[in-house]
């Protein structure tokens, strides 16, 4: 699968207006997310799910960000992605550490008419003689999430989250607090993941409730489909060298077609332009520091 880091910044439900007074105005595409990934109870949940979200595959390709595998692999000391929109500027800045955790969060909106406005959070991290993650603390409130393995090193449970995995040691499920992803493959690829809530509880959310990708001969994820509200169908190309150049999909509700390019600089996204039938609306630029 292509590197999955194209950022893209939460539209506000209901209950997430209450704690993102800088939410953005962006397209259908960003309202498609998993559940794991709101922000409807409260700021300590949020900081859990923000120092763990490596843990949730299904949250991270909802909002295209760039793994943990990649930032280590190009050794990514720092990422700012300064998007330029209709109605300002959406800056994100992040830092991480050699292990390739992120230490630093910080968002800005430079809105049109309207005062700067943004948060940022901290992390710092522990670790096992060999290496192995042993907690992260969130600050400046120092909240303490402390990882537990089983016998062969596998991670089983982060903070209130845990994780459990099919014999063949590819992940199974993760459930944190009340949320559950849960994970299907075929020949070793990701084709599915269902979002849900255990029974009882009530969600406060406009999101996906189950991913399905599609591949090519090649092992290219070229379809996904997000079923749920609203429920969406997107195609993926790539060039020669197997390098994702353009995602498209069209909004049926709004009438509405979406193309995303992207191009590439050295194995790293460097920009990214979203056209609106056919008109350019949104562009993102991405710059790097690295170790």
């Amino acid at each position: 699968m292509a590197l999955q880091y194209f950022r893209a910044i939460l539209k506000p439900t209901l209950c997430a207006l209450v704690l993102l007074p800088f939410a953005r105005q962006l397209p259908a595409e960003t309202l498609v997310k998993s559940a794991l990934s709101f922000w409807s109870t409260s700021a300590d949940r949020y900081e859990q799910v923000e120092a763990l979200e490596d843990l949730f595959i299904g949250n991270r390709i909802l909002l295209e960000q760039m793994s943990i595998v990649d930032i280590k692999r190009h050794q990514i000391k720092a990422i700012r992605s300064v998007e330029e929109a209709p109605n300002g500027k959406y800056i994100v800045t992040e830092r991480f550490n050699e292990q390739g955790y992120a230490t630093y969060r910080e968002m800005k909106n430079q809105l049109h008419n309207r005062p700067e406005s943004g948060y940022s959070s901290s992390f710092t991290y522990t670790y096992h003689p060999d290496g192995v993650l042993a907690t992260v603390s969130s600050e400046p409130d120092i909240k303490t999430i402390a990882f537990k393995y089983d016998s062969q090193r596998k991670l089983k449970k982060a903070g209130t989250y845990q994780l459990d995995y099919y014999t063949n040691g590819l992940l199974k499920k993760v459930q944190g607090g009340d949320q559950i992803e849960q994970y299907e493959y075929r020949n070793g690829l990701l084709t599915r993941i269902q979002f849900s809530s255990r029974p009882g509880v009530v969600a406060c959310d406009m999101g996906t409730e189950e991913w399905l990708g599609y591949y090519n001969a090649e092992g290219q994820l070229v379809k996904v489909e997000h079923k749920g509200i609203p429920s969406q169908v997107y195609s993926l190309t790539y060039d020669k060298a197997g390098v994702l150049t353009q995602k498209t999909w069209y909004d049926e509700l709004r009438q509405v077609s979406y193309e995303k390019s992207y191009t590439f600089e050295s194995g790293l996204l460097v920009k990214a332009i979203l056209k609106t039938n056919g008109i350019v609306t949104n562009t993102t630029s991405y710059h790097y520091e690295q170790y």
